[in-house]
C-alpha cells in the first residue's frame, strides 16, 4: 500500500487499524520507520483464520518517488467500492526495489497482463531508484 499521511499522524492510522483487526508490531508503534531503498515503510498484520496472517507494507509518500506515484494513481471499481490503485508503471518501479523473488515473479506477471507501458517513464524512474538492469531484464524477459 501507498498512502500519503503526515508522521505524526500514524498513531491515528495505527488505532484505527487496530479497531479494524489489524495488528500493528511493537516496534512501529514506538515510532520506528523502516525503510527500503530510502522510502519510508511501516508495516502491520491482519490475522486470519487458523493462525495464518496477511502482512501488509504501507510506504508513506514522502520522498519524490512515492509522491509522484500518489499524484499517478487511478480509480477503480472493486466489489461497487472505489478504491485508487497505484499506475502499473508504479507499480513494477516498486516491485523492481523491493526485488524479492515473488516480486520479480510479479514484475513479468505486470509486463503480460498490462501490455504497453509508458517506457520512458519506467526508465527514468529506474534510473533515479537504481534498478534499471532489473527493469531491462524484466523489459526482455517479457517480450521472449
Amino acid at each position: 500500500m501507498l498512502i500519503s499521511l503526515d508522521r505524526k499522524r500514524l498513531q491515528e492510522l495505527f488505532a484505527a487499524l487496530e479497531d479494524a483487526g489489524y495488528s500493528i508490531p511493537e516496534n512501529y508503534r514506538c515510532g520506528w520507520v523502516n525503510e527500503v531503498a530510502g522510502m519510508p515503510l511501516v508495516k502491520f498484520r491482519l490475522y486470519l483464520e487458523q493462525g495464518h496472517g496477511v502482512d501488509v507494507d504501507v510506504f508513506l509518500a514522502e520522498c519524490d518517488f512515492l509522491r509522484e506515484a500518489v499524484a499517478r494513481r487511478r480509480s477503480a471499481n472493486v466489489e461497487s467500492r472505489a478504491i485508487w490503485l497505484v499506475s502499473p508503471e508504479d507499480l513494477v518501479l516498486l516491485k523492481l526495489v523491493a526485488a524479492r523473488p515473488r516480486d520479480l515473479a510479479d514484475v513479468g506477471d505486470i509486463l503480460f497482463t498490462q501490455g504497453k507501458l509508458d517506457h520512458e517513464y519506467l526508465l527514468s524512474w529506474a534510473e533515479r531508484l537504481g534498478v534499471v538492469d532489473k527493469l531491462k531484464n524484466a523489459l526482455d524477459e517479457s517480450q521472449r
